[in-house]
């Protein structure tokens, strides 16, 4: 299954009273169908560059899977075509943030064909 008009949203899973204090930055991503790489299958992806939690905690993140076509009758009625959740996210304060791993073969992989994704070749300490 293939389409041009799936979109990913990134939210909190949970109760949150303001979800937006928590999670910022892009939480949407288009698909990008890539071709097979050296550490990748062909397929759909859906990058996320720029998601940070602002407050220390452990969370998770819940993915739906919605569609733009056909367009909906009201902003909230996309229809969700599958949804996922993360596995519990540590966010640290910055005295105790332990840094930032290198960047995976896959995302290297994915990196090299039309996937726009910041890549790390050494671990850095905050």
């Amino acid at each position: 299954m293939r389409s041009p008009f799936w979109v990913v949203q990134c939210l909190l899973h949970g109760d949150y009273e303001n979800p937006s204090h928590y999670l910022q930055g892009q939480l949407t991503a288009s698909a990008a169908y890539v071709t097979p790489g050296w550490a990748h299958e062909a397929g759909c992806y859906f990058a996320f560059n720029d998601l940070a939690l602002s407050t220390p905690g452990v969370y998770q993140l819940r993915f739906l899977l919605t569609t733009v076509r056909p367009l909906p009758i009201a902003p909230n009625e996309l229809p969700v075509v599958a949804e996922a959740r993360s596995q519990s996210v540590t966010a640290y304060t910055q005295r105790s943030f332990p840094g930032v791993a290198a960047s995976t073969d896959l995302a290297k992989s994915l990196a090299e064909q039309i996937m726009t994704i910041s890549i790390r070749n050494v671990q850095q300490r905050s």
